[in-house]
């Protein structure tokens, strides 16, 4: 079996309307050493048991897209020496290929991956690249329905997603989800995650920031919640790059030898980015904030800003920490120490979770300790922060986040913990 954790499901794509698993995948999974050479070879040695519909090699195009918005298991190292596009199998085509294995050194349960093929595990596939999810109508970054749907792994689709808002009209006000407006060409609103056929529907919902936080809120499923933080990520990054450039656009409006064309669309895209940096600008020093239920970006981005202030370690104490918690830090600093200091029997943390975190963002320790009930985080020795919430529950219910300015707390603290 395989020493690895790996979701097959997770290896499924979606290429031209047909769910598919890569040749290097599935060499992997199969044991072959040499890779897709030897399981391409024994491919064509059986080619008259494989239809066209059931293994084929895929076009560049679709090729390049699966790169963009897929995290490719097996594929990322390769991805630049790779003269030619990978070949695919079909559900039958896996079938066909696992009916021919005799390979002895196969890392999986046959059954296993024929079952990651079943539609009760469509929802819960590869994310795709959520940036390419939101569009700009009217000055509003939205989201479409459909997209939501998939993300949130509803399994009535759309439906789900608008009876949610039909029960709840008063969560729901204009500026949360509208209409596509009628002047807009729906063929450049189509969603990027589900074939056409699944688009011959009605005019379709569009979500705000506000409307998607609110809809996670009601939804209330594990999926809607990974899938919402996985948002708000895009948007924290997109609020990154924007400051990053706001200087250097900045310059380039005020460099005095540009035509009057350049100068008025600078302008005018500078108009349009501050409009938007503000729109997700935190306040700065913020020492007592106060969360209502649904205000789940609001509070997830203070808590990250909290995370990213510090330089050298911190020290987060709560008793309920999961995968979600892991998420949150893993936007901290690189080179930053993390202490945990959680209860035993309510953690919700593998000691794989925490093998995988710390490859790629040392170093975590987990202390156990059941004596503390409040949740707070110490940043570098010297700021301390008392959190009414788990981390993982950030904005799901009225809490609040407070900076505790008496250094004797802070230091009565620390000894206890030390001892």
């Amino acid at each position: 079996m395989i020493e690895e954790q790996i979701d097959i499901k997770n290896l499924i794509y979606e290429v031209g309307g047909k769910e598919v698993m890569l040749d290097s995948d599935l060499a992997y999974l199969l044991g072959y050493k040499n890779g897709t050479k030897d399981l391409n070879k024994m491919v064509k040695r059986n080619i008259d048991k494989f239809d066209d519909k059931f293994y084929f090699r895929i076009s560049k195009d679709d090729y390049d897209k699966l790169l963009k918005n897929y995290s490719l298991r097996f594929q990322k190292e390769n991805t630049n020496k790779r003269r030619f596009s990978p070949y695919v199998f079909t559900k039958k085509g896996v079938e066909t290929l696992l009916k021919l294995i005799k390979n002895k050194n196969i890392m999986v349960n046959k059954e296993d991956v024929i079952k990651a093929f079943d539609k009760e595990n469509k929802y819960s596939r590869n994310p795709v690249n959520i940036r390419e999810l939101i569009y700009e109508i009217d000055g509003k970054e939205v989201m479409l329905d459909s997209d939501l749907a998939y993300l949130y792994g509803c399994k009535n689709g759309t439906k789900e997603i608008n009876q949610a808002v039909k029960n709840n009209p008063e969560k729901f006000p204009e500026r949360y989800c509208f209409k596509v407006p009628k002047a807009i060409n729906n063929c450049n609103l189509r969603s990027k995650i589900l074939t056409t056929n699944n688009m011959n529907r009605s005019v379709p919902t569009l979500f705000t920031e506000q409307g998607i936080y609110m809809l996670a809120t009601i939804l209330k499923t594990k999926k809607a919640t990974e899938a919402t933080i996985r948002i708000m990520d895009t948007f924290v990054n997109m609020r990154k790059l924007i400051n990053q450039n706001k200087d250097i656009l900045k310059r380039m409006i005020s460099y005095e030898n540009k035509n009057d064309y350049i100068e008025k669309a600078l302008k005018e895209q500078k108009n349009r980015i501050d409009e938007l940096f503000n729109k997700f600008e935190r306040k700065e020093s913020v020492k007592s904030k106060l969360f209502f239920n649904g205000q789940i970006y609001d509070s997830y981005s203070l808590l990250v800003d909290i995370i990213t202030s510090s330089k050298e370690n911190m020290i987060i104490i709560d008793n309920y920490v999961d995968k979600v918690v892991l998420d949150i830090l893993s936007k901290k600093n690189d080179g930053v120490n993390v202490t945990i200091v959680t209860d035993k029997n309510k953690c919700r943390l593998t000691n794989t979770d925490l093998f995988k975190f710390n490859k790629e963002y040392p170093k975590l320790v987990v202390i156990y300790d059941n004596t503390f009930h409040d949740r707070f985080i110490i940043i570098d020795d010297k700021d301390l922060y008392h959190i009414g919430s788990s981390l993982k529950d950030v904005g799901c219910k009225t809490f609040a986040i407070n900076k505790i300015e008496d250094k004797r707390i802070l230091v009565s603290l620390l000894e206890n913990y030390n001892k």
